[in-house]
């Protein structure tokens, strides 16, 4: 009896181990040293894309590496190219977003939906030549939704310029796919 209970244990186990494979699970490659690995379907980022709107500041978007079960850091820096400061109104305390849309255009994930903002108005001059910069971290789970065409990540500016009717900065747009 005591030798039938520990292979009972194992058996009860393996037999509740079992998975659903994703594209999202580990596949095991050799390495070239012949020591078998475990590798993660890696993300794709494509080409920026700004808006076709005429706006005041330039916008650039990057991306950290991709590390498996590990958020992405994703900076997205707002250039002044103007000779002249630009006096940029917020109407809380966000300074941009960053979503993720899939292929019908659907938002999947927004760095905001995670997020408190102060509902204060303010106001800030951002000097010739000066670039804003702003962080965000997208949840490993989120990067797991993520299919192999379709889905882009889309950085919005929040600020509106004072003395302009123009756009403070162009919505970018950067497809993803997983491969």
């Amino acid at each position: 009896m005591r030798a039938v209970l520990p292979l009972l244990a194992v058996l009860a186990l393996v037999g509740c181990s079992g998975s659903n494979a994703a594209t999202t699970q580990p596949v095991p490659q050799k390495s070239p040293t012949g020591i078998e690995e475990l590798r993660m379907p890696t993300l794709h980022f494509g080409t920026i894309k700004k808006a076709p709107t005429p706006a005041l500041f330039e916008g650039k978007l990057t991306f950290s590496d991709v590390v498996d079960k590990q958020p992405l850091q994703v900076t997205l820096e707002i250039h002044n190219p103007k000779e002249y400061p630009i006096g940029i109104r917020f109407n809380s305390g966000m300074t941009a977003d960053l979503w993720l849309v899939d292929d019908k255009e659907q938002r999947v994930w927004a760095w905001s939906d995670e997020m408190m903002f102060t509902q204060a108005i303010r106001d800030i001059s951002v000097k010739p030549g000066q670039t804003l910069k702003v962080m965000f971290k997208v949840p490993a789970k989120t990067l797991e939704r993520i299919g192999p065409e379709g889905y882009s990540f889309q950085a919005r500016f929040e600020g509106k310029p004072l003395e302009s009717s123009v756009a403070a900065m162009a919505m970018l747009e950067v497809p993803v796919a997983r491969r």
